[in-house]
């Protein structure tokens, strides 16, 4: 079966959870069996990504291309775009440069199967319909128009929310219109693939999670708690509007109980752009990293992972990545939407403030209590997101098609 994956980013270095993604997608493919995978990626000038010698094997292997793509958002782009039927949201992603080069494969190459990597790729369609007979599989990391919904709730800037209010009512319809299009559509939860058929997407659906490398945490050696020195922390882009909101909140309304609880807690904040308004947070209770080279190395000494998330769909790569390395994990029902999870077995959800903070507390004096949780979940992520049998249902729904 040959495969040409579309990416709206660089699937190389999983610094953020949409890498992580766009890359582990493409390593579930090409463990497969008579699978032939090509990757066209967009490289955003925004997010400038400059392979080195540890992409290259993974360069050569999934025959990789890529192009510059400007998505950085333009004022007067935005306001322009007010008299158009699009979304600005999505139209930052239709590239010239991109599709002539999408094209160009096309003429010489035969697919069996075109992955979109995003719904913000659906502006290429009409182009593969006119140049391939490749089926289109849609797979969407979320439910778009939901996760601005609602970032739009917990927002309190009147005009933002104006201009938002118009460009996700056009997203939603987009969104929706795409799915159609579309031979195929891969969910990464079932909340995701509910809202779809919901909203009568008669495209055939497969709900295939993200799938985790986990060779790559074998070797990782596992953290031993120092009852006296738990650290709490928070890993993920604090460029993703979720992750930002939920910092914001879980200062804001979590560590005044949590402080009052514990006075001598320290939450250490690590994630690419993170900005100066959080490192102005810092105080004796909140250590701000900013970004990391290595997240498994950042990740050795750490216990207990927060995530906050007031928004968002689809599934949150960290809770993965931090259960496989035997973490213990606090986090909202929306962020830990899609793992399958068992409150109080394999994590802890919570979704007030001070129903937070007495979790954070609860673990860091009950070693007996992270330790059961990180057993757990360490069990839950092998059986649920192992690579290759993420790869085996993705190509058993491809053969459907």
């Amino acid at each position: 079966m040959k495969i040409l994956q579309l990416c709206y980013k660089m699937p190389l270095r999983g610094m953020d959870g949409g890498e992580y993604s766009l890359r582990n997608s493409a390593l579930s493919l090409m463990a497969q069996p008579n699978v032939s995978l090509k990757v066209l990626a967009m490289n955003p000038k925004r997010d400038l990504v400059l392979p080195n010698d540890k992409d290259n094997h993974f360069i050569a292997k999934a025959s990789v291309e890529f192009v510059e793509v400007d998505t950085r958002i333009k004022p007067f782009r935005m306001f322009t775009n007010l008299f158009s039927k699009d979304s600005y949201l999505s139209e930052r992603f239709n590239s010239e440069v991109f599709r002539a080069k999408l094209i160009e494969i096309l003429k010489v190459n035969t697919f069996d199967i075109i992955q979109l990597e995003h719904l913000y790729l659906y502006h290429y369609i009409n182009d593969i319909r006119l140049h391939s007979k490749a089926k289109i599989v849609l797979r969407a990391q979320n439910v778009e128009y939901k996760l601005w919904d609602t970032i739009i709730e917990n927002n309190k800037n009147p005009v933002t929310n104006s201009y938002l209010k118009i460009a996700v009512k056009r997203l939603k319809r987009i969104e929706e219109h795409s799915a159609q299009l579309v031979d195929g559509l891969i969910c990464l939860t079932e909340v995701d693939a509910d809202i779809y058929k919901n909203s009568g997407v008669q495209t055939p659906i497969s709900i295939v999670p993200i799938g985790f490398d986990f060779s790559a945490v074998d070797n990782v050696p596992i953290h031993v708690d120092d009852p006296k020195s738990i650290k709490v922390y928070h890993l993920g882009s604090m460029d993703w509007k979720p992750n930002l909101q939920g910092i914001h909140w879980f200062i804001d309304e979590v560590l005044p109980i949590l402080s009052t609880l514990n006075p001598d807690i320290k939450i250490h904040l690590a994630g690419k752009k993170m900005p100066q308004a959080i490192y102005k947070k810092a105080n004796k209770n909140i250590v701000v990293d900013g970004e990391v080279k290595d997240a498994f190395l950042y990740q050795n000494d750490k216990s207990v992972l927060i995530v906050p998330l007031l928004s968002g769909s689809g599934i949150r790569v960290k809770i993965i990545e931090a259960m496989a390395l035997g973490k213990t994990v606090i986090s909202t029902s929306i962020g830990a939407q899609g793992i399958g999870f068992t409150d109080k077995e394999n994590i802890l959800i919570a979704d007030s403030p001070k129903g937070f903070a007495q979790a954070i507390q609860q673990c860091y004096i009950s070693a007996e209590l992270r330790n059961l949780l990180s057993k757990n979940a360490q069990e839950l992520a092998r059986n649920r997101f192992d690579l290759d049998k993420v790869g085996k249902q993705k190509i058993s729904f491809y053969k459907t098609l």
